[in-house]
């Protein structure tokens, strides 16, 4: 009997709903595909944030963090002030935005090219090359984060070396399964994997030395003095 009033006064609470209404609720808009707004939304957003970034390095670079307007950010980007700040609280979130675009999926894609090889050498050279290259292609990113990091807000700056970190573990994990398994040198796997990541980023401060060394030889230079520092030798050859 009580289960059956219990019943009853739920039925009763529930606001009356006219016959399709839940359905109708639940359909998108006319001509789009069900998540299709969702995922558009997502990437309209992305490359919005994608333009603020590039127009925050560009005038950062040009003018330092401190004189930065955000109105003249919001005119580079092609945005209005009030759609600016959909995307910001603060002018420091412009550098926080400048500065998450260097690492973006950037371990993902590491993590994918070691997969794809056999062999710790060849894994460690995979991961290698897709994050120098990465520096490479986004140099002014990073030669405005080592300019600009003390601007960074604490939070900021908790982040930046979170994402840093996961890319070095990348790096040292390869390298610790070389040195465990002996076919690597004994060496400290965290040093060297913070070797690599600095160096990833020396063209980004010393591209007027390279200017004419094609990108690719660049990298084999690279790849080589690591390969060189790690590899053993002598079971190569077959020495005991």
């Amino acid at each position: 009997m009580l289960l059956r009033s219990a019943c009853g006064l739920r039925r009763m609470r529930e606001p009356m709903v006219q016959p399709g209404a839940k359905n109708a609720e639940r359909q998108p808009p006319s001509g789009v595909e069900p998540d299709a707004q969702p995922g558009r939304q997502q990437r309209r957003s992305r490359e919005r944030r994608r333009q603020l970034a590039k127009a925050a390095v560009r005038l950062i670079e040009e003018r330092g963090f401190e004189a930065l307007s955000v109105n003249d950010v919001a005119e580079e980007a092609g945005i209005s002030i009030g759609g600016l700040y959909r995307y910001i609280r603060t002018k420091s979130d412009l550098l926080v935005i400048a500065c998450e675009d260097i690492f973006g999926g950037l371990r993902e894609q590491m993590l994918a090219a070691v997969a794809a090889e056999q062999g710790l050498i060849n894994k460690l050279t995979a991961a290698m090359r897709v994050y120098w290259l990465a520096c490479q292609d986004k140099a002014d990113l990073v030669r405005l984060t080592y300019r600009e990091y003390r601007s960074l807000p604490p939070e900021a700056k908790a982040v930046y070396k979170r994402q840093e970190f996961e890319i070095a573990e990348v790096f040292r994990d390869i390298i610790r399964a070389g040195v465990i398994t002996d076919e690597f040198r004994a060496v400290d796997d965290r040093v060297v994997a913070y070797e690599i990541v600095f160096l990833s980023h020396m063209h980004a401060f010393k591209s007027w030395v390279f200017q004419d060394i094609a990108p690719e030889r660049l990298l084999a230079e690279h790849i080589a003095l690591f390969v060189a520092r790690l590899e053993r030798t002598d079971r190569r050859a077959g020495e005991p």
